[in-house]
């Protein structure tokens, strides 16, 4: 029997591009964009999962050590629903974390400011990009320096795309280029990314070029055995304001 898949997200085509100026958790399923399926990615066994999505202002203030914060709740919160996996040695969920800021790349003929997406978690399984050349940078990466160019940023850096290992500066910091992703394939998503030249780098490499940064977006695909079950358990061990769901 097909599993049924409750997809509880707001339908985004790059979701960090609607971040700011955003409020609340939005509810809606989506089928189409590969970054509103996670939870149907993440199901193992015989437990429905649910994808959930916030969008929080910047004025509010969440930091990394917000998510921390977040992560320590929702493992509680199943903890007391005595909620565990199958296989007792996978992850019983998954999260992933965003914000945007401005930043200025240069080497050594050209120089670009652009749209900074900041990421921590597991954002790339979320948001599986499109790669013209090279590949992902985890949060676990030792040297934690690569970044990700969208081909806009790339041709203007550099007047081409096969760029991984080249080297970089970020607001007078060096780092390397792990990859160069392609731009949205769809009207609707070109929409709402925009043509503005776009990095990908880390939120604990965003900290070290510019400091604190905002946490303006955060997603979870959590076990919904009964629907709505995540949705009410998640957001009441989170500790955003009432008015956001």
């Amino acid at each position: 029997m097909k599993r049924r898949i409750l997809k509880l997200s707001i339908i985004a085509l790059v979701s960090l591009a609607l971040c700011l100026g955003m409020l609340g958790i939005k509810a809606l399923i989506s089928t189409k964009y590969a970054s509103q399926r996670m939870a149907e990615r993440w199901q193992g066994g015989s437990v429905n999962y649910a994808q959930l999505t916030w969008f929080l202002p910047q004025s509010d203030g969440y930091t990394t050590n917000s998510v921390t914060s977040w992560r320590r709740s929702i493992d509680s919160a199943f903890a007391n629903e005595a909620i565990t996996f199958e296989n007792e040695d996978a992850r019983l969920w998954i999260d992933c974390y965003s914000g945007e800021g401005t930043v200025y790349l240069s080497n050594s003929s050209s120089s670009v400011s652009a749209r900074a997406i900041v990421t921590g978690g597991d954002f790339f399984a979320f948001h599986p990009l499109s790669m013209l050349y090279g590949w992902y940078y985890y949060d676990d990466d030792v040297m934690d320096d690569a970044v990700i160019l969208d081909k806009n940023l790339a041709w203007q850096l550099f007047g081409g795309y096969d760029l991984q290992g080249m080297s970089i500066e970020i607001n007078g910091r060096y780092c390397l280029v792990a990859g160069v992703c392609d731009l949205p394939d769809t009207k609707a998503e070109l929409d709402s990314y925009t043509d503005e030249p776009t990095v990908y780098l880390s939120a604990s490499l965003m900290e070290r070029i510019a400091g604190e940064i905002s946490i303006t977006c955060y997603e979870v695909a959590v076990p919904d055995p009964v629907s709505g079950f995540a949705a009410e358990k998640v957001g009441n061990a989170l500790d955003f304001p009432r008015g956001r769901y």
